[in-house]
């Protein structure tokens, strides 16, 4: 999950209050829609942290998960995508230099 530029991990098993259909249901969440969830705060179960998270020290232990608003199933471009530099773009501060024929 992800708030502006911190993300963190959630987890979700079943057990006596997630139900197998609540894990289906965050199964079928389409990436970057807006949720909300309830759960525990924890120490991650592997000793280094999640190093795919900015918060690699702790995961939510999620009870439960609700769907604020649901993004389009297939977005333009990927966050990932939109985030990259581009192998033209010239770097901040830089010049280039214009050369006459």
């Amino acid at each position: 999950m992800r708030e502006e530029m911190f993300s963190v991990q959630g987890t979700l098993f079943k057990t006596e209050t997630v139900s197998p259909q609540m894990v289906k249901f965050a199964k079928k969440i389409n990436r970057e829609s807006i949720i909300e969830v309830t759960g525990l705060v924890k120490a991650p179960a592997v000793a280094e942290g999640i190093l795919s998270c900015t918060q690699s020290d702790i995961e939510i232990d999620i009870n439960q998960i609700f769907i604020v608003h649901a993004a389009a199933p297939r977005l333009p471009f990927n966050i990932e995508d939109g985030s990259r530099r581009c192998e033209n773009q010239k770097e901040e501060g830089k010049e280039e230099e214009v050369k006459e024929g």
